[in-house]
């Protein structure tokens, strides 16, 4: 007795032959894509979690390296250093503007052009270092909120700074 032999007709079952085939090249692969489809938020998230994991993983590695915590910690002492150079840069050339600013007149047509070429090139010293110091404290300020830098901070550096308190009014 055969399943695709009628022995009763001496025939082939052509029709569950058909069906078989029809079930093994449309019904099975709909039920697989329909299984993969009904599991795929699943897989997803499976392999979401595990590449956060393995970003975290790779972040808390480059964090607590040896060489980026002596990168962070010589990187605020230098640049808090090379801030309050600047800020002694902008003092000496506002000084030097105040001192030419004595010796002329409050009427700027009077003066000579050797005076005129004088206060400007100080007037522009003196706006171009503001403007230094001003791109070195937004960096250090920026550095400073970062959690990953931040904690490598010296503990007698400040938090954040200020352009104006630096400057002291100038």
């Amino acid at each position: 007795m055969s399943f695709f032999y009628n022995e009763k007709k001496g025939k082939m079952k052509t029709g569950k032959l058909v069906w078989l085939v029809l079930l093994a090249i449309v019904v099975i692969p709909l039920l697989t894509l329909g299984g993969k489809i009904l599991f795929a938020p699943v897989a997803i998230a499976t392999h979401t979690v595990d590449e956060s994991i393995n970003a975290a993983k790779e972040v808390v590695s480059i964090v607590v390296d040896g060489k980026n915590i002596i990168l962070n910690y010589e990187y605020f002492y230098n640049s808090y250093n090379d801030i309050l150079a600047t800020v002694g840069k902008v003092s000496d050339a506002n000084e030097a503007y105040e001192s030419l600013m004595v010796g002329l007149s409050d009427n700027s047509d009077e003066w000579s052009f050797t005076q005129r070429k004088t206060w400007e090139t100080r007037d522009e010293r003196r706006n171009s270092l503001k403007s230094v110091l001003r791109d070195q404290v937004s960096d250090y300020n920026a550095r400073s909120s970062m959690l990953t830098r931040n904690i490598f901070k010296g503990w007698d550096l400040p938090d954040a700074l200020d352009v104006d308190t630096l400057l002291g009014g100038i």
